[in-house]
């Protein structure tokens, strides 16, 4: 099987552009990571097929911020264009609760942009589910 770059995560693409921009303008490091994994577990034995959906699917957000003290993060499993001010409030309150951790001396991220693409050499084939139980019977 082949994995497809997440759809879902394209067209969030320029929201979420938008908030590490509105965010780096008051942290001094912002950051998001985006997933959206899904899979299928098939399971064949000598009496029963079954076909389900993957218990290692995921999909969401972390935003990550440094405000020169401390990183703080912020989850969510929704991010649009039209909430962004919402997510930088609920960022800008995270960190004006972490006073209670002691501070320590921590410096910037470093982060290098990607400039190579990488390929799998060994993509392997594009089965569907009947093609993948008949294999394994």
């Amino acid at each position: 099987m082949t994995g497809k770059f997440s759809n879902y995560l394209k067209k969030r693409k320029p929201a979420l552009q938008e908030l590490v921009r509105l965010l780096g303008e008051k942290y001094a490091y912002a950051s998001v990571l985006a997933t959206d994994v899904a899979g299928t577990n098939i399971m064949v034995d000598r009496s029963t097929t079954s076909v389900n959906p993957s218990g290692l699917t995921e999909c969401g957000f972390v935003v990550k911020v440094f405000d020169g003290r401390a990183y703080v993060e912020y989850s969510t499993n929704e991010i649009d264009a039209r909430h962004l001010e919402d997510v930088v409030l609920a960022v800008d309150r995270l960190v004006a609760a972490q006073t209670t951790v002691p501070s320590v001396s921590v410096g910037l991220l470093k982060e290098e942009p990607i400039v190579k693409r990488f390929s799998r050499k060994n993509i392997g084939k594009d089965l569907s589910a009947e093609e993948i139980i008949a294999l394994l019977k």
